[in-house]
């Protein structure tokens, strides 16, 4: 679907607009009627009704000959569909990525204009979580747009039953996990991938592979990145607390069967598995918390960011787009939505009063980190649920697991190298 916006500002028309600086148009300064036009490829539907396509007028009115198309694309064809053009030569002026590894992919093949000059000086308007999503070999290459993360869901039901409480830390959830199983329960589930996995590395204090220096360090198999592991993988040698449905969980609908079936006490999931819940299993009580805090408190970034193609003619006036639709003046865009934009002094009142569930996942935002800034993300994330696997199969003990990961996350970052 594609929607164009073909609006122009009046004549000479160079104002202050939302509290932003705009800056007259080419046109106006130099005396010509040329239409400087702009392509925004994203997921989000962009109708004559929705916020997206009416903020996107008022950006035009503000600016003489200046047109931006929006170019929505089905979220699985983003990435690949981008690149492909931008590789060419062509492609849109800006893309929406999912913060989970695109922004480092697109960067790696050459595709994306580096931001860094305009972000340094408003980078603190952010949450650190989504700027760091776009840092790769001392550039950043994305603009924060919106965030998610993942907190604990858990059966009230259950917990009382079993007679445990709600955990706030590693020793009380793993209190109440022992309690449930012993009650006849199983204790925690999630999606069969590294996305849980991620969440308690970070709460050790150990990033899995640190990019911060010149050269990607695997850590996992340091001290902290063992307490994680032994942490994790103790709900099964332990406590038996994962269900069989795990074994077969590789997507989202499926995973949730355990917990919807109210078989298991506690849920990782990000903030659409409350609709989820909601729908299939209205008479389950459940309820949301924080993830329970290990060394410290953290959990795992989604959502997406914006990136400017590295062909654009208009790299300012994209720019100056990308701003203007992360500006707080524009949190409507995002809250018609549902979803939590990621700056600093986000409208998250009025996100509230949309999804009043949504406060634990806002009061994370200061503690939601990104997975590791390395090109093939998606390929750690295998290396790290296949080690998992081997301990969840019972083939090798956690230790085994570990030692492996860490071998195959070396080699990965050796193959990986520029």
């Amino acid at each position: 679907m594609q929607t164009r916006i073909t609006m122009a500002a009046a004549l000479g028309m160079c104002a202050l607009f939302t509290g932003l600086a705009l800056s007259c148009s080419r046109s106006e300064k130099q005396g010509y009627s040329a239409v400087r036009e702009i392509v925004f490829m994203t997921h989000i539907a962009a109708g004559e009704n929705s916020a997206l396509y009416k903020k996107t007028q008022q950006f035009m009115e503000a600016r003489q000959g200046v047109k931006v198309t929006i170019n929505t694309v089905n979220v699985n064809d983003i990435l690949n569909n981008f690149t492909t053009a931008a590789m060419a030569g062509s492609g849109p002026d800006i893309v929406g990525l999912d913060s989970a590894g695109w922004p480092i992919d697109a960067a790696a093949m050459n595709t994306l204009y580096p931001l860094t000059k305009w972000l340094e000086p408003v980078k603190q308007e952010y949450l650190q979580g989504p700027i760091n999503a776009g840092r790769y070999e001392n550039e950043y290459y994305t603009l924060p747009w919106y965030y998610n993360n993942a907190a604990l869901y858990y059966n009230k039901t259950l917990l009382t039953n079993a007679g445990a409480a709600v955990p706030a830390n590693w020793a009380e959830l793993e209190s109440a996990v022992q309690k449930l199983t012993a009650a006849g329960y199983k204790g925690l589930s999630t999606r069969l991938d590294g996305y849980a996995i991620f969440i308690f590395f970070f709460q050790a204090g150990n990033p899995v592979i640190d990019t911060s220096g010149p050269e990607p360090v695997v850590t996992v198999n340091n001290p902290s990145g063992k307490k994680a592991w032994e942490y994790y993988t103790a709900f099964h040698a332990k406590y038996n607390a994962f269900p069989e449905a795990l074994k077969e969980a590789t997507d989202w609908d499926r995973a949730y069967t355990p917990f919807i079936n109210g078989d298991t006490g506690f849920f990782i999931v990000g903030d659409w598995g409350y609709n989820s819940f909601v729908k299939n299993a209205p008479n389950l009580d459940f309820g949301i918390v924080p993830m329970p805090a290990g060394d410290k408190a953290a959990t795992i970034l989604g959502g997406y960011v914006l990136s400017m193609n590295k062909n654009t003619k208009y790299p300012e006036l994209a720019w100056e787009y990308m701003r203007f639709i992360t500006s707080k003046e524009q949190d409507d865009t995002l809250l018609e939505l549902g979803r939590a934009p990621a700056r600093v002094n986000a409208d998250t009142q009025s996100l509230l009063k949309i999804n009043p569930f949504y406060n634990v996942f806002v009061d994370q935002s200061e503690v939601t980190m990104a997975r590791p800034a390395v090109v093939n993300l998606k390929e750690v994330d295998q290396i790290l649920v296949d080690s998992f696997k081997y301990v969840l199969f019972n083939q090798k003990t956690p230790q085994q697991a570990l030692d492996d990961m860490e071998e195959q996350l070396k080699e990965f970052v050796e193959r990986n190298k520029n």
